[in-house]
């Protein structure tokens, strides 16, 4: 049997995620990079505050706020792959996030990304675990 968590507990521990992030002078931000993050395609800066937790479906879902977030110039050439969100420290928070166009944790208008090109996260979603 699996283990599971009441509601109120994880939204506590989702809600810490987001104070976890938005806790420094600056604001979080969402590294999209190759597979095992062997190379930084884009970086994007989030909003502060970075995510909104809702409860509506009886679990602890966060969304990330803003989206679709542009960064009008990728850093690297690649196809995305993995995902990060970092803390304004730089330290990272949420890891191994599944990328992709349509569905996946962090949604982007494409995965092959050329340097200098736009790149849109259309939606980012964190769901806790059951």
């Amino acid at each position: 049997m699996s283990v599971s968590y009441g509601l109120s507990l994880k939204s506590t521990r989702m809600t810490d995620v987001i104070n976890c992030l938005d806790a420094g002078s600056g604001n979080a931000y969402l590294q999209i990079c190759t597979a095992n993050y062997a190379l930084v395609l884009v970086t994007i800066q989030l909003q502060k505050p970075s995510w909104t937790l809702s409860t509506a479906s009886g679990n602890a879902i966060l969304y990330m706020n803003g989206t679709p977030l542009s960064e009008e110039h990728a850093d690297n050439t690649g196809q995305a792959a993995a995902a990060r969100f970092l803390d304004s420290d730089g330290v990272p928070w949420i890891t191994n996030l599944v990328v992709g166009v349509g569905s996946g944790d962090v949604q982007l208008n494409s995965l092959g990304i050329v340097q200098n090109q736009i790149v849109t996260i259309t939606s980012a979603t964190i769901q806790h675990s059951p």
